[in-house]
């Protein structure tokens, strides 16, 4: 049931890359955090088999940067506790 469901709402999306709906369901991966749908080939994932793509936790770039954003405020945060 939820397969039916995300490639139901895949194939009412398009990438967020290049903004194109078209090409194969299975060349098509999720950002894990925010659910935007990208071509595996427009993130640099072609190397990925189709049978393995819901097997990989894929963050965007929009999200990979404010996790990555997020970490080093809480790294920040955890340095100048220890220096009171």
């Amino acid at each position: 049931m939820a397969e039916k469901y995300a490639i139901s709402a895949l194939l009412t999306s398009s990438c967020y890359r290049c903004s194109s709906d078209s090409g194969d369901p299975a060349k098509f991966i999720k950002c894990c955090l925010c659910n935007r749908w990208a071509h595996t080939k427009c993130v640099n994932l072609v190397g990925i088999k189709s049978e393995n793509i819901c097997n990989v936790r894929y963050l965007c770039d929009v999200c990979f940067t404010e996790v990555s954003a997020l970490k080093k405020f809480i790294n920040d945060v955890e340095e100048f506790k220890s220096d009171l």
